[in-house]
């Protein structure tokens, strides 16, 4: 069987005339990406058969399942759906730390999966809707789920698959979580970050003349998550602040707001002193729900939800920054 591949690559303008070629691979579990033709079949007087259809406006579905490595292609796609990025050399070494932080605009990109030898389906005017992460107790690594609108598609011939990461992805025993910058030793059995953004699609800003979407507009970027924790003395602080502080008996406010970070060490040096590492650091954060359950003589549990603001000052004016250290250079915007 030949190698199937998912690849990638900066678009310069939206869904640019000349199309870009999508030239940075990568392996996922899965892909799939589906046209909406946009058919409308109208009922008339005439009769109770279906007796026509019309063209509608098109646009491409998109969902990819990864293992996260700390080079392939993450930092792309967290530029993707945040929208800043700086890259900061680590002295004569070739180890770079990679910011990443929420900004007003975004940048689209380019992606096609093979099917096998027969051909490759690309997809131009790709816009990111939502990057989740999930981490949880075992041996699944650090997963991202992707999801993306496209414009329309076109089939191409194959390419030829290269550069593929040969690095091990993050792993659940390489991670801890910090609240209010004190770890959470021994106690996180699962953690999840989801970062959405709504991206107004052509059925809500399609023109005359085009059945494609034309340019980017977004709205709301919404950043939430959830972590699993058993019921125990040292887990009773996190349910107060649900409640309102760590000292709470009871509902109140204001609710305390709190940094809440997942931090993930491979251990694997880069250059010393400098490991390939992924950072999720939330200033911000407000729990939204936090029911316990407790059944028969099973364990006692929690699942803690919680949402991330934006602040106004500083560090905190980003709803989360994401920390990645590896060996790639940089993420430069397409020219």
């Amino acid at each position: 069987m030949p190698e199937r591949y998912v690849a990638v690559g900066e678009e310069a303008s939206y869904a640019p005339e000349t199309p870009v070629v999508p030239d940075k691979f990568f392996a996922a579990n899965f892909a799939e990406c589906g046209l909406n033709p946009g058919l409308v079949f109208p009922v008339s007087i005439r009769g109770r058969g279906i007796l026509e259809h019309h063209e509608g406006l098109l646009q491409e579905s998109i969902t990819v399942n990864m293992d996260v490595k700390p080079n392939n292609m993450i930092g792309w796609l967290l530029k993707w759906i945040l929208g800043s990025v700086t890259s900061e050399k680590q002295g004569a070494t070739n180890a770079y730390k990679h910011t990443f932080k929420s900004a007003e605009t975004v940048r689209s990109f380019a992606l096609g999966h093979n099917w096998d030898t027969i051909k490759e389906k690309r997809v131009p005017g790709c816009i990111m809707t939502g990057l989740n992460f999930s981490i949880v107790r075992g041996a699944t690594p650090l997963i991202a789920d992707i999801s993306a609108i496209g414009q329309t598609e076109s089939l191409e011939d194959v390419q030829e698959a290269s550069g593929w990461s040969t690095l091990a992805p993050f792993k659940p025993y390489q991670s801890k979580v910090e609240l209010a910058d004190s770890e959470l030793a021994n106690l996180v059995e699962g953690f999840r970050i989801n970062i959405g953004q709504r991206v107004f699609g052509v059925g809500d800003i399609g023109v005359l003349g085009s059945r494609k979407l034309t340019r980017i507009e977004l709205a709301e970027r919404t950043i939430t998550g959830s972590m699993d924790l058993p019921l125990l003395s040292g887990t009773l602080d996190v349910y107060q602040r649900f409640l309102k502080d760590t000292e709470a008996v009871g509902p109140g406010e204001p609710v305390v707001p709190f940094k809440l970070e997942l931090l993930i060490d491979t251990g694997i040096i880069i250059a010393d002193p400098h490991k390939y590492s992924m950072n999720f650091v939330m200033p911000q954060c407000v729990i939204t729900a936090a029911p316990v359950r407790i059944e028969r003589q099973e364990r006692k549990f929690f699942r803690v939800d919680f949402q991330c603001e934006q602040g106004d000052v500083g560090a905190n004016k980003t709803e989360i920054q994401v920390e990645l250290m590896n060996a790639d250079t940089g993420y430069p915007d397409a020219t």
